[in-house]
């Protein structure tokens, strides 16, 4: 998923569609707290090296 997410943001540069993703992880609990914490480092990091 990782990598496909990259590829995507990589080739579209939009950063809107990034942010109305990862306000949908943020509304939408997972039941698996590991998962998502790895989602959420992972969103973070991809944040960080957009903006």
């Amino acid at each position: 998923m990782e990598k496909l997410l990259w590829e995507w943001f990589n080739k579209t540069g939009r950063l809107d569609l990034y942010l109305l993703y990862r306000d949908f992880i943020e509304a939408h609990d997972c039941k698996d707290f590991y998962y998502k914490k790895q989602e959420k480092n992972f969103l973070s990091n991809l944040e960080e090296k957009l903006l």
